[in-house]
């Protein structure tokens, strides 16, 4: 289920988008137990290849995908063969299995789905995980980026106004925390002056990244952290964009705290964009 429904989101923003959709569908060749010969081995492998190609026929049929858009087939992990079939920097877009609602011992990997966890971790370009039940609208979509200033939140909400249809509605939240000019002890957050100095600074960042004569995002100062406030944010929303800082071979391993948060409790899809 998880994958047909992130086809559907992948087709409705592809079109909205005016972006070229890709299909790419790995299978697995199973072990060969039983088989006395090695031409019935191979026979049995041909097969499973066929049935992944009507597999994908089938579903992209569903989905209303034109029967032209390009598709591949390969045998393998899906976060691998995903990451081979696609050109660097290419969105790609995943299913997202269960939700964000189990217990804090349970493991990333058995919330996001351990393709999507291959893919964030891996991945030169954006990634986008759609929870189930999530749609693309067809007109009139909501797009929330979360942005804080950093090389990460800049490229995400340059990303966001570059992809969003004519008719969305991009909005650059956010979340006043801890300034880093700012000790913790001074930073009154009820004080409307520390909400309107945010403000400020976040027309900046918007007047920086957007492209002139395009119309500019909405400007939305929230207090509080910005994992929670993401996460509220995504029930209204068609589209949460953050950024995600890059890291080193050992610490990439481990997506940046508010990417990983939105990303298994958003209620709509979320795409990760790299700051590379």
């Amino acid at each position: 289920m998880a994958a047909e429904n992130a086809l559907m989101w992948a087709k409705g923003f592809a079109t909205s988008a005016e972006v070229p959709l890709e299909l790419v569908h790995a299978w697995h060749a199973p072990f060969a137990f039983g088989l006395t010969t090695l031409e019935q081995a191979y026979s049995r492998i041909n097969l499973n290849k066929l049935r992944a190609r009507e597999l994908l026929t089938s579903r992209a049929c569903a989905a209303g995908v034109h029967p032209t858009a390009p598709r591949t087939v390969r045998e393998g992990q899906p976060g691998e063969v995903l990451m081979e079939a696609t050109e660097p920097g290419t969105m790609i877009v995943i299913g997202r299995t269960g939700t964000g609602t189990h217990g804090v011992a349970r493991l990333a990997e058995l919330v996001i789905g351990s393709t999507a966890r291959h893919c964030l971790h891996h991945a030169s370009g954006p990634v986008t995980v759609v929870p189930e039940r999530a749609a693309w609208p067809r007109r009139d979509a909501t797009i929330v980026v979360g942005v804080d200033g950093s090389k990460a939140s800049l490229r995400a909400l340059s990303w966001a106004v570059a992809m969003a249809p004519a008719d969305a509605t991009v909005t650059a939240q956010w979340s006043v925390g801890i300034w880093d000019d700012l000790a913790p002890e001074t930073l009154d957050l009820d004080d409307p002056e520390v909400v309107e100095e945010g403000r400020q600074r976040l027309d900046e960042w918007i007047a920086n990244v957007a492209p002139s004569g395009q119309p500019l995002p909405t400007a939305s100062v929230v207090v509080g952290d910005a994992r929670d406030d993401l996460t509220v944010a995504s029930g209204d929303a068609d589209l949460v964009v953050v950024g995600n800082q890059s890291r080193s071979p050992v610490s990439r391993l481990v997506l940046g705290s508010v990417a990983e948060h939105v990303v298994r409790n958003a209620r709509c899809a979320v795409a990760v964009i790299p700051d590379h």
